[in-house]
C-alpha cells in the first residue's frame, strides 16, 4: 500500500530469510525489556536509535507490535511522535498480566487497535467471553515456505521404518514435551528404526544440546536437526511419514499432504490430525486431550486413520 517498512527486533540470532537481511543491524536488545523498569535515559536511547533508522516519524506512521512488552514500547513511541500503534499478538500464551497491562489491553481493544489474539488468548487476557463482533484474523497474502529447490542436505537423508518430522522453533514451550513423547514412542517400539527430523532453530544453543542429549541412549532413533531452513525443499516431505507441529508450522506439512498431528499450546497434548479429525492448530475445541505418543501409535501402529 505504499508504506516503507522497517523491522526492529530484540533477540540476537541469525536471519535466514533473505528479504530481511537489510534489517540485520536493527537488533535492539532493550526492546525485549518492559520499559516500565528502564531508566529514562535508556528509553530515550532506544527511541533515538529507531528514529535514526526510520527518519522522520509523523502521524502517517503505523507501529505494529507483536507481544505484550513490545506493545508498551509501541505506545511510548506513538505518544512521542503522535502516530498510531497497533497490537497484533503472535504469542499463543500471553503469560501473566498485572492490572496495569490488563487495563492497557482493554484500552487498545476499545480503540480497535488490538488484533491477532485467538479467542482462547482473548479469554486469557480479559477473563471474559469473546464479543461476537471481535475478529482476530490477520490473513496471510501468500505462502512461500516450501519451494521446488535442489538440496544436497535432503539428498543425504536416508529411509527408515518410520520418519517423524517437526517444523518450528526449538525454544517454543511445547517442544520439550514433544521430544519426550517421540522418545517414549521409540522406546515402546524398539523393533522400528526411527528417524526424527527437526526443522527449526533457537537463539539459545542450550535448547539444541538438551534435545540431542535426550536421544543419546535411544538406539533405534536417529535425530536429524536441520536447523532453520528457508525455503524448505519440497523433496524433503517425500522422506517424512508424519509430522508433529503446532500453529502455522503444522499447516506447512498438511498442505504438502503429509499426516500432521497438531499440539495444544496450553497443555502440550495432541489435538488430532489436521484436516482429518481437527482443523485446529493451536487450541482444541471439543477434541479429546491425548498424549502425542498415543496419537502417533494410533496413526502408525494401529492404523486407525487408514
Amino acid at each position: 500500500k505504499g508504506f516503507d517498512c522497517y523491522i526492529f527486533y530484540a533477540v540476537t540470532g541469525s536471519i535466514v530469510i533473505p528479504d530481511f537481511f537489510e534489517f540485520e543491524k536493527n537488533c535492539i536488545n532493550l526492546l525485549g525489556i518492559n520499559p516500565q523498569i528502564l531508566s529514562k535515559k535508556k528509553i530515550d536511547t532506544v527511541i533515538s536509535t529507531i528514529e535514526s533508522v526510520v527518519g522522520e516519524i509523523d502521524s502517517e506512521c503505523i507501529i505494529e507490535c507483536n507481544n505484550k512488552v513490545s506493545s508498551v514500547w509501541g505506545e511510548l513511541i506513538a505518544k512521542k511522535f503522535g502516530c498510531r500503534s497497533i497490537i497484533i499478538i503472535l504469542d499463543e500464551k500471553i503469560g501473566s498480566l498485572d492490572q496495569g497491562m490488563k487495563n492497557f489491553f482493554e484500552f487498545k481493544f476499545n480503540r480497535k487497535e488490538l488484533f491477532g489474539a485467538k479467542n482462547e488468548t482473548f479469554k486469557m487476557i480479559f477473563k471474559k467471553e469473546v464479543p461476537s463482533y471481535y475478529k482476530y484474523e490477520i490473513p496471510f497474502t501468500c505462502s512461500n515456505v516450501v519451494e521446488d529447490i535442489e538440496s544436497e542436505l535432503v539428498k543425504k537423508i536416508g529411509n527408515r521404518d518410520l520418519t517423524i518430522g517437526t517444523i518450528g522453533r526449538l525454544n517454543k514451550a511445547y517442544v520439550w514435551t514433544l521430544v519426550n513423547e517421540v522418545k517414549k514412542f521409540a522406546l515402546n517400539h524398539t523393533n522400528y528404526k526411527i528417524q526424527y527430523i527437526m526443522i527449526g532453530d533457537s537463539p539459545n544453543n542450550e535448547d539444541k544440546t538438551r534435545i540431542e542429549n535426550l536421544f543419546i541412549d535411544v538406539d533405534n532413533l536417529e535425530l536429524v536437526m536441520l536447523g532453520a531452513m528457508y525455503p524448505i525443499p519440497r523433496s524433503l516431505f517425500s522422506k517424512i511419514d508424519i509430522f508433529v507441529s503446532s500453529a502455522a508450522s503444522a499447516r506447512v506439512s498438511a498442505i504438502e499432504k503429509i499426516p500432521t498431528i497438531t499440539i495444544d499450546a496450553r497443555d502440550y497434548k495432541a489435538i488430532g490430525i489436521l484436516g482429518v479429525d481437527t482443523n485446529n492448530t493451536v487450541f482444541r475445541n471439543k477434541e479429546a486431550a491425548i498424549d502425542i505418543s498415543a496419537v502417533i501409535e494410533n496413526l502408525v501402529i494401529e492404523d486407525k486413520y487408514k
